[in-house]
């Protein structure tokens, strides 16, 4: 017996045929998203090297050169073999002189591009400080990253973690009171934990871990970029790709678009879409996006991924080229974006930085050396593209042709 499809059915098929079809055609001029595939050379984009995690500035054991920090300092100190970490709040750990570094690594997710860089500098760095580590996935699922600490913390396999927390406030204590009772120094990337989610530069750190290491992921960040935006688009109807429930810069980037919104009265987001950072969510959230606001003619996107889902569906719904785009990533694919124009702006992260920061500031505590509490701009110097007076380096046509990504 043939039963007939039903015509939400057949047109769900025909979406991810044409989606499939896009991003095969994408895919194949820029290189895998998730795998680091160098890119081929295209029409829009002249060749250029691709570029490795090892070229990031900042790979040298320990060094911490250049790279914007607060003024507080986590100050160990050395007692003949013993040295004393401060945790702040009068707390410390005690860490026996030579002892090698055996790392746990809670990696919040390993389904992009972003944490696939990351995990990569963070296993590439231990090697060079003479560290071992293990990656976690937590899938971008607070349980099971929770059971995965708790698993850790109770081994005895690790006394050194790096997290980038699914839930901060849920994860709260048992990065910033358990790990320190288990003699486990704490460095935190992208996610402030506990209550401090909200905070900017310094207070971003948490007391309990050694330091933080983001920038790209607080309220203050997001707010520049979306007041650039709101500064170009004075008068617009603009939708709002955001990012997962429970995830710190998700809150803060929802937080600073309400304020911008509020402060630039014409720049009127009519649709706020959380999404889990996939091109397939993309696509989904913006095909109901302009199915409901037709009228919409900016797209703010808080990650590329998800970004190449909204251009696929601005290509099948005959919309490319007359809804501008704006995302955060400056990875390889939004080098060729800018170029073609179906981007008009990126912010760039630097997840390799932040990954060799977070064990850079573990290898120089753990032998007696201080660190700043605070470490900004995801662990990198400032860019020299960057503009003087300019709060981030915005990418666009006018600079993209010099910018070299991590990932």
């Amino acid at each position: 017996m043939h039963i007939r499809a039903s015509s939400k059915a057949r047109h769900s098929r025909v979406r991810f045929l044409i989606f499939g079809l896009w991003m095969a055609v994408l895919l194949a001029a820029c290189g895998s998203t998730n795998a680091g595939v160098t890119p081929s050379s295209s029409k829009a984009l002249p060749p250029r090297t691709t570029p490795k995690i090892s070229s990031a500035p900042d790979t040298t054991p320990g060094d911490l050169t250049g790279i914007p920090a607060g003024s507080a300092l986590a100050k160990p100190t050395v007692n003949g073999s013993t040295i004393d970490i401060p945790l702040g709040n009068g707390k410390s750990i005690s860490w026996r002189k030579g002892t090698p570094l055996r790392i746990a690594f809670f990696a919040i997710g390993s389904n992009n591009a972003w944490l696939v860089a990351q995990i990569k500098a963070v296993q590439a760095q231990a090697a060079r400080v003479g560290a071992t580590v293990t990656v976690y996935d937590g899938n971008f699922d607070a349980t099971t990253q929770q059971s995965q600490v708790e698993t850790a913390l109770t081994s005895g396999r690790y006394n050194a973690f790096i997290v980038n927390p699914v839930d901060p406030q849920l994860e709260c204590d048992l990065f910033t009171v358990q790990a320190p009772a288990h003699n486990i120094p704490v460095v935190d990337l992208t996610g402030p934990l506990c209550s401090r989610n909200g905070n900017n530069g310094s207070a971003a750190w948490s007391p309990g871990t050694v330091a933080f290491v983001g920038g790209h992921d607080l309220e203050r960040f997001f707010q520049n970029y979306f007041t650039k935006i709101a500064q170009d688009n004075p008068h617009a109807t603009v939708g709002f790709l955001a990012g997962p429930h429970l995830n710190g810069p998700t809150t803060n980037a929802i937080t600073a678009m309400k304020r911008v919104e509020a402060q630039y009265r014409g720049f009127d987001v009519v649709a706020t879409y959380r999404t889990n950072y996939t091109s397939a969510q993309g696509l989904t959230d913006t095909e109901a996006l302009l199915q409901a606001h037709p009228n919409v003619k900016v797209i703010v996107s808080t990650y590329s991924g998800q970004t190449y889902g909204a251009l696929a569906a601005l290509n099948s719904l005959g919309k490319a080229g007359k809804v501008k785009v704006y995302t955060i990533g400056g990875n390889r694919e939004d080098i060729t974006s800018i170029e073609s124009g179906t981007v008009e702006m990126s912010v760039p992260l630097y997840p390799a930085s932040m990954g060799i920061t977070g064990v850079n500031v573990l290898y120089r505590v753990t032998r007696g050396e201080a660190a700043p509490r605070y470490l900004g701009n995801d662990g990198r110097p400032v860019s020299s593209l960057q503009k003087p007076g300019e709060t981030e380096l915005f990418l666009t046509k006018s600079n993209i042709a010099k910018y070299h990504p991590q990932y």
